[in-house]
């Protein structure tokens, strides 16, 4: 029983269980299908089904219903099924593009989206996803330049389309954007314009640094010119003046075209300098064979293989310039100077070989000591003249002029002889006259001191008036018997005169008298003794001895002063010994190689001071000393001299550099380096003072020029400004002047303006200081020329415009009459008639606007005389005339913002849509003011026809609130 029991059990159980299972569990797919298509399936049951339903309609079905976006993702990349995946692909761009109030939150579906990598999704959800922050993630990940163009533009939120467009990076794209967006969202309009505008900028720079870096490595490609400098100053200017950073590669190629650029015209620079320091070497050597000592001392064989070196040098620097080249045609003509110089040369040095040499001869003869002969001198003179004379005349002259020199010398000479011969017979004549009476008077001293002056004097003489000479010998020698007498006669009186002299010594010891004078005296007492002793013999012992002992004390403070001074020129000896040490151990232990040129050669000129204001030295040491010092400061200034040459040639052709400058088109980068070139000219030895001046006396010259140059020029640009100002200013005045003055036609007004307007853009540039007063002062004179300009429009159309309205008046008043029909005949042609003349009366206006007027004017004449066909043709404009006056009406309403009657609100509303879409439309033919809009409504209202007369009131009823509104 209980096992039956529980059988049926089991079996009520189940027949329960099939009875109240949900229909997502049926066993009929379309059951299933159905139950998932309710809505009122558990999240879980979904899921199941989309996952593991054996029916594909059942799996699909529940797919079209997921809201699970990890599950969606999966099946989307796991699926084997095409239809399933499909589905779960289209689920899945429904949960995210739905809103968010009936799906996920935000956060799952930006990570739903991270995980995907579908640019199709992307692009979907950007554009159709009903949530802002999905669609601006959505973006993060679109590339596609349609589809952010298109959501810039349509977008319905601004910060999605600013995102949009962040996005576009494609130039046709900014374009599409700021054309689309323009009547949608000027600011993203605007901002794509703005992109687009930096895009061709950037690309325009980008096309300007090509050409740049194209024509700059062209440039390098090429051979250096004069110009090539200036050309890589303006490509580098311009590249300097790109806004935009060119992009690395570009300006690599920009730095290294440059460089190269740069080095070769580094390398042209120093070979045009080599070349032109050899042309002012060559200039320099051919001045100096133009001279006439220098000339005679050049060597040819030196002359000729400086020119082969200088020859060489030139083919190394650059191949052989073509024929036109200035610098080539100026070194081969100095060359072919230089060679027929050096041939002169050789002729005129071998000529003067022995005109010199008779020269030297002519000083030799003069510096003999003894007596010379005049017939060796006119044998010289002989000899001179039967020489032949080199060619140069410089040479001749300077050798005429020595040979002259040294035969005046000589021929002075001999008058010098002839006249001292003269003057010793004179003086031995007088002399012995004396000595005669020197003898009367007992004068043995002076006797004696006479006869042996007398003997010397006559043979002096010899030679110079022979019978005179010996008359006076004669005299002589017969005086000497007496002299003899009176010898032995004052023998006795000698021991006075030595007592007188030894007492003369004894006053000297202790004298303030300079020691130099002392020992004068002190020798002309020792002569004076030695005299009495030839004449009188030898005096006593003590005597002596007291001469002696006074002469040794006199002489005493000279001796000191002697020794003073042989300590002084000792020490003058050391210090010069010292100084010529020094330069030697200088010169030896100096490395000529690494040397410091400006010490050394300030060493050496300053060692020239110094041995000269040390002083003298002993006389014994003087020669080899001056020798030792000689030799070392040779040796010295051989080392100087190389520098010193280099030196010289690189400040000639520095100033070659500064005369080529003057004629430079580029007078700023002239000037720059005129001031590079002064802070170059010091230099590191200098040469000789004479040259020194002389060369720094040539640079100053060619950088005034240059400066001269810069100085005319900035005068003539100040004379020019000024004048362009004076121009301006009487232009100024000018209009000033018509512009105050009453008698002056606008007509004639305006057309100055006009023609003032031309010449005041073509007046160059200003002086800086008075420009700006200047232009705000014609600035001020055109604005009240405008102002002016606009009164005599605006009187203009006032006038005009009441013009209109009085001829529209007489119109009105036939068109009435006509209407009203209330008038005779005759009344009516009376009227007619009235109001021609009156319309004849009014003042000229132009025909071509009042043409229309005109033809009202005819039609209601016509008309009101009984003309048939104007009459109907009035009468039949009726209706259109009062349609374009109730429109005339609204725009002149509109215009003068005035509300309309409200029977007319429709219309208006209508005429204002339509306006808008003009607008819209840029359909508006021009911009104007709303009086020039009221003027234009008004001039049209007075040439339109007539109108029923019952509508006429309510009208001009419009029109007159219209006008007092506008004046």
């Amino acid at each position: 029983m209980s096992g039956l029991f529980a059988g049926r059990h089991y079996h009520n159980q189940n027949m329960f269980t099939r009875l109240f299972k949900p229909k997502w569990e049926h066993p009929d797919p379309r059951i299933r299908c159905q139950a998932l298509e309710s809505g009122d399936v558990p999240p879980e049951v979904l899921a199941k089904a989309a996952r593991a339903d054996q029916d594909a309609a059942v799996r699909r079905c529940a797919v079209d219903r997921l809201a699970d976006l990890e599950l969606l993702a999966a099946l989307l990349a796991s699926e084997p099924l095409t239809d399933i995946r499909e589905a779960a692909n289209r689920r899945l761009r429904e949960v995210l593009a739905g809103p968010l109030q009936a799906g996920p939150p935000v956060a799952a579906r930006l990570h739903a989206m991270a995980s995907a990598a579908s640019p199709e999704l992307w692009s979907y959800l950007a554009r159709d996803a009903q949530a802002a922050e999905i669609r601006t993630a959505a973006l993060e990940r679109v590339s596609d330049t349609a589809v952010l163009c298109a959501i810039a533009v349509d977008d319905p939120v601004a910060g999605v389309r600013r995102v949009a467009l962040e996005r576009i990076g494609d130039p046709q794209g900014w374009e599409v954007v700021a054309r689309d967006a323009r009547n949608k969202d000027k600011q993203i309009s605007r901002m794509a314009r703005e992109r687009l505008d930096a895009h061709r900028k950037s690309q325009a720079e980008q096309e300007t640094a090509e050409r740049l870096c194209a024509e700059l490595e062209a440039l390098a490609a090429g051979t250096p010119e004069s110009g090539s400098r200036q050309h890589l100053l303006r490509l580098t200017s311009h590249w300097d003046q790109l806004e935009a950073r060119p992009a690395p590669p570009l300006a690599e190629r920009f730095d290294r075209a440059r460089q190269q650029v740069a080095a070769a015209i580094e390398r042209f620079n120093a070979m045009l300098a080599a070349r032109q320091a050899l042309c002012v070497d060559l200039e320099g050597l051919l001045g100096s064979l133009k001279e006439t000592a220098e000339r005679d001392a050049v060597s040819v064989p030196d002359l000729h293989e400086r020119l082969q070196q200088a020859s060489a040098r030139w083919q190394e620097l650059i191949p052989p310039a073509a024929d036109d080249d200035p610098l080539a045609r100026r070194f081969a003509g100095l060359v072919k100077q230089i060679q027929d110089a050096s041939e002169r040369l050789a002729r005129d040095q071998a000529r003067s070989v022995p005109l010199r040499a008779l020269v030297q001869r002519a000083a030799e003869l003069f510096a003999e000591t003894g007596e010379l002969d005049e017939r060796r001198v006119t044998d010289l003179e002989r000899r001179w003249e039967a020489l032949e004379r080199p060619a140069a005349p410089g040479l001749v002259e300077a050798l005429q002029q020595e040979f002259a020199s040294r035969r005046d010398l000589l021929r002075e000479r001999l008058k010098r002889q002839e006249k001292q011969r003269r003057q010793a017979l004179e003086e031995a004549e007088v002399l012995i006259a004396g000595m005669d009476g020197s003898l009367k008077e007992g004068e043995l001293e002076r006797a004696l001191s006479q006869r042996d002056r007398a003997s010397h004097l006559l043979k002096i003489a010899t030679g110079s008036d022979e019978r005179k000479r010996a008359s006076l010998q004669t005299r002589l020698q017969r005086l000497h018997p007496r002299l003899e007498q009176l010898r032995q006669w004052r023998h006795w009186g000698s021991g006075n005169a030595r007592e007188r002299l030894c007492a003369e010594l004894e006053v000297l010891t202790g004298s303030v008298l300079p020691a130099a004078e002392i020992a004068t005296r002190v020798r002309t007492a020792r002569e004076a003794w030695k005299r009495i002793d030839r004449g009188e013999g030898p005096a006593r012992e003590d005597l002596w001895r007291r001469f002696d002992q006074a002469c040794s004390q006199a002489y005493a403070p000279y001796q000191q002063e002697r020794r003073e001074q042989a300590e002084r020129l000792a020490a003058h000896l050391a210090r010069k010994q010292a100084l010529c040490r020094e330069l030697d151990a200088f010169e030896r232990g100096t490395d000529w190689k690494t040397v410091d040129w400006r010490a050394a050669d300030r060493l050496v000129r300053s060692a020239g001071e110094r041995w000269r204001r040390i002083g003298p030295v002993p006389a014994k040491a003087r020669k080899p000393l001056e020798k030792d010092y000689r030799e070392v400061l040779a040796r010295l200034e051989s080392h100087l001299d190389t520098e010193r040459e280099r030196e010289l040639r690189r400040r000639r052709a520095l100033i070659a550099r500064v005369e080529q400058l003057a004629a430079a088109p580029d007078l700023r980068g002239a000037i720059r380096e005129v001031k590079e070139a002064q802070e170059q000219w010091p230099p590191t030895v200098q040469a000789g003072q004479e040259q020194e001046q002389a060369m720094w006396k040539a640079f100053r010259q060619a950088c005034d020029a240059v400066f001269s140059k810069a100085k005319e020029e900035r005068v003539a640009a100040d004379t020019e400004r000024q004048a362009n100002l004076d121009r301006k200013l009487a232009l100024c005045t000018e209009l000033e002047g018509l512009l105050e003055s009453a008698q002056v036609d606008f007509h004639d007004l305006a057309q100055r303006f006009s023609a003032a307007a031309g010449e005041w853009d073509g007046i160059g540039v200003l002086p800086q200081k008075e420009e700006r007063a200047v232009l705000s002062r014609y600035e001020a004179l055109r604005k009240r020329f405008v102002k002016h300009r606009e009164q005599e429009s605006k009187a203009a159309a006032q006038a005009f415009l009441q013009g209109v309205r009085e001829r529209s008046r007489l119109c009105d008043r036939l068109e009435t009459a006509f209407l009203e029909n209330t008038l005779a005949d005759a009344d009516r042609g009376a009227l007619v008639e009235d109001t021609r003349r009156a319309w004849e009366t009014l003042a000229p206006l132009d025909a071509r606007q009042t043409l229309g007027m005109r033809q009202r004017f005819e039609l209601g004449s016509r008309a009101l005389a009984g003309d048939a066909g104007a009459r109907e043709a009035l009468l039949d404009a009726l209706p259109r005339n009062l349609a374009r006056r109730l429109e005339l009406c609204l725009q002149m309403e509109l215009a003068a913002g005035l509300d309309s009657p409200a029977e007319f609100g429709e219309a208006r509303l209508r005429l204002q849509v339509s306006r808008l879409a003009d607008a819209l439309s840029h359909r508006q033919e021009g911009a104007h003011t709303g009086s020039e809009r009221l003027r234009e409504l008004l001039l049209d209202w007075y040439q339109t026809g007539p109108v029923p007369v019952e509508s006429c009131g309510g009208l001009a009823a419009r029109v007159a609130r219209v006008l007092a509104v506008a004046g």
